[in-house]
C-alpha cells in the first residue's frame, strides 16, 4: 500500500516542497509501526492465555473427585434442609414484626397508663389541698374511698376531652358526710376543673357544701322533694334513755326477728340522738382514743369517724406506733365504732360489752336470735374482761345493762337466770365502793320520794334527754379511759390463777380466726365461710381457688386452719400464741404436749430473728421460758374437736 501510495504520490504534481513531504510520510509510517507492535504484542498475550485455559480445561476433564460420590436422595435432603432453614428464617422475620409491633402498642399503654396515673395524682392532690407528692407516694396520706374514686372519676372525663369526646361529670352526693375541711378544698379544686370547659353537676343535701360551691362561684339551684310530702312531719323521740332500751330489753324477749333490736319509736325518721356517732365526725368523737392516738391519726390523714372505719389497722398500727395500741387493739376500736356508728341507741359501754361478746358487726346483732345475744354477753361478762369492764363502769351504764339483762332472764328461762346469778354474786363481792351494789340501795331509798326515773324523764324536752345522756356519755368514756391505766396490773396475774379459757369456738365468727382481718374475713364470708368451723371443714386448694386471690394460697389457708384449731383446743392460747407454734411446725394440741421446752423456746428465738417472726410479734412482748412452759401444760388439758 505504501509503494503504490509511494508511487501515486511521485506520480501526481506536488504543490508543496519536497521536504515537507517526505517528513510526513515518515511520522506516519512511524506512528503505524508502533500501532502494529502493540497489536502484536496482545496477539501474543491472547495466544497465552488461550493456551493456559486450554491446559486448565485438559487438567479438569482428566481429574476425577477424591470424596464419595453425591446421590440424588443427598442432594434432596440437602435442598429440604435449606428449604426449612429458609422457612425458619422467614417465621423470624414474621415474629420480629409482631414483637416491635407489640412493642410499640405496650408502650403507648405504659404512656396512657402513666398519664392516667398522674392525672389521678394530680386531682387527689388537687381534692386534699396538698402541693407535695411524695407524702402521697409513701402512703403517708390516708385517703377517703370518696375521694379516690372522685379523683379516677376526674382523671376520665379529662382525658375524654382531650379526645374531643367531652362528657358530663355527675357526682351524687360524693362528698356528704366528709369532713368540712375536706368538702372545702374539693370544692375549690372542682370549681377550677369546672374553668377549664368541663361540665360538672353534683347533687348533695350538705348545706355546707352547697355554700362552698356557691361562694366559689358555682351556680346551685334547690330541687324540690318530690318524694316526701311537704306536709308530712315526723316525730322527735320523747322518750328516756331507760324507756328505749326498756323496749330493747322487750324486743330482745318477745320478737325473734332480724330487727329486734330496733324499737317502736326507731321506726320513725332518725334523729340526732338516735346514733351515738357519724362518719361525718371528727376522730376524737371515738370514744377510746386519747389524744396522743388522736393526734398520730391525724398526722397520717385519718381525720373523721369515716377515715378510721376505712383504714386498715395493721397499717395504722405500724404507722402510729404507739405502744399498747396494736392491730388487734386497733380493730376492737374500729368495731366499736362501727357500732356507734351505725345501730341505734347503742352507746360505747354497750359497744365495749358487744365487742367483747365477739359482736363486731352491726350485721352480727341481726343475725343472733335474742337467746343467743343473751348467752354472749353473759359468757363474756363471766369472764376476766368483762368483770374489769364492769369494775370501769359509770352507774347509768350499770343500771341499762342490769335492767336489760333482768328483762332477758325473765323470758329465756331459769337456767340463764342461775348464770346472770352467779355473775351478779361475783359482782357483789368485787364491786368497789360507791358501785352497782350501792346505787341499787340509794335508788331504792330515793324511789319512794321521787318517782321512778321513766316517769321524771317524761317532763324533760327530747333535745335535753340527748344533751344529758351524750354529756354523761363522754363522762363515762373519759372514766374509762382513766381506768385502763390499771388494766396491766390485772394483766399481770399469776397464771396459775388463771381459769381454764378457750378464746375461740367453732361457732365463733370468722374474723376472730388467727391471722385474718376484716378484709378477708369479707372475702370468706361471700364464699360461704362465715365461722371457725366453716374454715375448718374447708379443703384449702378448693379455698383458694375460690378465693382467688394471689396472696391466698392453700398453703396459707392451711395454716389458719392449724392456728384455728390449735386455738380452739387449747385453753388460754391466744391467736398470736398458735401463730408462733404453726410457723414451728406444731400443729396439734399432742405435739406440743410432748414438745421439750428448751428446743421450742430455741425455735421460737430463731423464728423472731425473721421477718416472719417480727410480723407475728408487731411489736408486743416476746415469748418467755414461762409461757412456753405454759403453752405445753395447757396442752396436756385440751379438749377435743367436738368439744369445741
Amino acid at each position: 500500500w505504501l509503494r503504490a501510495h509511494e508511487q501515486v504520490g511521485s506520480d501526481a504534481p506536488s504543490t508543496e516542497p519536497h521536504g515537507s513531504g517526505d517528513n510526513h510520510l515518515a511520522a506516519e509510517h512511524q506512528r503505524l509501526r508502533e500501532h502494529r507492535s502493540k497489536l502484536t504484542q496482545r496477539i501474543e498475550v491472547c495466544r497465552r492465555e488461550i493456551q493456559d485455559l486450554q491446559h486448565q480445561r485438559a487438567a479438569m476433564l482428566h481429574t476425577r473427585p477424591t470424596g464419595p460420590e453425591r446421590t440424588e436422595a443427598d442432594v434432596q435432603r440437602e435442598l429440604d434442609t435449606v428449604m426449612a432453614q429458609l422457612g425458619q428464617l422467614l417465621r423470624r422475620e414474621d415474629l420480629e414484626r409482631e414483637l416491635h409491633a407489640i412493642d410499640r402498642q405496650l408502650n403507648q399503654q405504659r404512656d396512657v397508663a402513666s398519664a392516667f396515673s398522674e392525672a389521678v395524682d394530680r386531682h387527689l392532690l388537687g381534692l386534699l389541698g396538698a402541693s407535695d407528692r411524695d407524702p402521697l407516694r409513701s402512703r403517708q396520706i390516708v385517703v377517703a374511698p370518696a375521694l379516690s374514686a372522685l379523683a379516677g372519676k376526674l382523671a376520665i372525663v379529662e382525658a375524654m376531652q382531650r379526645r374531643g369526646e367531652p362528657i358530663p361529670l355527675i357526682l351524687d352526693a360524693t362528698l356528704d358526710h366528709l369532713a368540712d375541711a375536706i368538702t372545702h378544698r374539693a370544692a375549690q379544686h372542682l370549681v377550677q376543673v369546672s374553668r377549664t370547659g368541663q361540665q360538672i353537676i353534683a347533687f348533695t343535701s350538705d348545706q355546707s357544701l352547697a355554700e362552698a360551691f356557691r361562694m366559689r362561684g358555682a351556680w346551685c339551684e334547690t330541687l324540690p322533694c318530690l318524694w316526701q310530702s311537704p306536709d308530712k312531719q315526723y316525730p322527735a323521740l320523747a322518750e328516756s334513755e331507760e324507756a328505749v332500751n326498756r323496749k330493747l330489753a322487750e324486743a330482745a324477749c318477745e320478737q325473734d326477728d332480724a330487727t329486734w333490736y330496733d324499737s317502736a319509736s326507731a321506726r320513725t325518721r332518725p334523729t340526732e340522738g338516735d346514733f351515738f356517732l357519724s362518719e361525718a365526725d371528727p376522730v376524737d368523737a371515738i370514744p377510746d382514743l386519747d389524744p396522743a392516738v388522736v393526734a398520730r391519726c391525724r398526722a397520717f390523714g385519718v381525720d373523721t369517724v369515716a377515715d378510721f372505719l376505712d383504714v386498715s389497722a395493721d397499717w395504722l398500727a405500724d404507722a402510729i406506733d404507739i405502744d399498747g395500741v396494736s392491730a388487734a387493739v386497733l380493730r376492737r376500736w374500729q368495731a366499736e365504732a362501727s357500732l356507734l356508728t351505725h345501730v341505734r341507741f347503742v352507746r360505747p359501754f354497750d359497744a365495749r360489752v358487744l365487742v367483747g361478746a365477739g359482736i363486731r358487726r352491726p350485721g352480727d346483732i341481726a343475725r343472733l336470735s335474742p337467746s343467743e345475744l343473751l348467752e354472749r354477753v353473759e359468757e363474756f361478762l363471766n369472764k376476766p374482761r368483762g368483770q374489769r369492764l364492769m369494775r370501769s363502769a359509770s352507774r347509768r351504764e350499770l343500771a341499762r345493762l342490769t335492767n336489760w339483762l333482768a328483762a332477758a332472764r325473765h323470758r329465756h328461762g331459769s337456767a340463764s337466770s342461775r348464770r346472770v346469778s352467779a355473775w351478779r354474786k361475783h359482782q357483789r363481792s368485787s364491786q368497789p365502793r360507791g358501785g352497782h351494789q350501792d346505787w341499787q340501795q340509794r335508788r331504792a331509798r330515793r324511789s319512794p320520794r321521787t318517782g321512778s326515773r321513766s316517769d321524771r324523764a317524761r317532763t324533760s324536752s327530747p333535745a335535753d334527754l340527748r344533751t344529758a345522756r351524750t354529756a354523761e356519755d363522754r363522762a363515762a368514756t373519759q372514766s374509762h379511759r382513766r381506768s385502763t391505766s390499771g388494766t396491766a396490773a390485772d394483766r399481770a396475774e399469776s397464771r396459775d390463777e388463771t381459769p381454764a379459757r378457750f378464746y375461740l369456738e367453732l361457732s365463733s365468727p370468722i374474723v376472730d380466726a388467727p391471722s385474718i382481718g376484716a378484709r378477708t374475713a369479707e372475702r370468706l364470708e361471700a364464699v360461704g365461710i362465715a365461722t371457725v368451723g366453716d374454715l375448718l371443714d374447708a379443703d384449702p386448694q378448693q379455698l383458694a381457688e375460690l378465693l382467688d386471690a394471689p396472696r391466698i394460697t392453700a398453703k396459707k389457708i392451711a395454716a389458719w386452719q392449724h392456728q384455728a384449731r390449735l386455738v380452739c383446743q387449747i385453753p388460754n392460747l391466744r391467736g398470736h400464741d398458735a401463730q408462733f407454734l404453726v410457723a414451728c411446725q406444731i400443729y396439734d394440741p399432742d405435739a406440743l404436749a410432748q414438745a421439750d421446752p428448751e428446743e421450742l423456746y430455741a425455735s421460737i428465738r430463731r423464728l423472731l430473728g425473721t421477718k416472719t417472726g417480727q410480723r407475728i410479734l408487731r411489736g408486743g412482748k416476746e415469748p418467755d421460758r414461762d409461757e412456753i412452759e405454759y403453752w405445753i401444760a395447757s396442752a396436756g388439758q385440751h379438749r377435743t374437736l367436738r368439744a369445741a
